[in-house]
């Protein structure tokens, strides 16, 4: 199975909805798209942004181009013409609580 090829972002709940990149800046501003996830207060997760090309597969020239966008005027409008998805891999905080190993059901469970 091919691996997903986007770029790492750490979802933070804690306080504000807050995404930052693997060199700790933040970079929320950057996918308004992501900011109405049901993701519960005091949860952190471990992810990637991903952009899928016409065909399905994932498209990390396209996801480097969108992270790269900081003007505030073009922002909402590729979050509309081209937007990501969060893909989830690890559960970090769940209710406030720092999760290390102790976690062996489904992620859909732990959420």
């Amino acid at each position: 199975m091919p691996g997903l090829d986007g770029i790492r972002l750490l979802y933070s709940t804690i306080g504000d909805v807050r995404f930052f990149s693997r060199h700790n800046n933040e970079v929320t501003d950057r996918f308004p798209e992501l900011m109405d996830q049901q993701v519960p207060p005091g949860t952190i997760l471990d992810g990637e942004i991903v952009r899928s090309s016409e065909d399905g597969r994932p498209d990390f020239k396209d996801d480097l181009s969108r992270f790269q966008i900081i003007n505030p005027k073009r922002i909402p409008i590729l979050s509309k013409s081209r937007p990501v998805t969060y893909c989830v891999f690890d559960v970090i905080y769940r209710s406030y609580c720092f999760c290390y190993k102790c976690c062996k059901r489904p992620l859909l469970f732990l959420l």
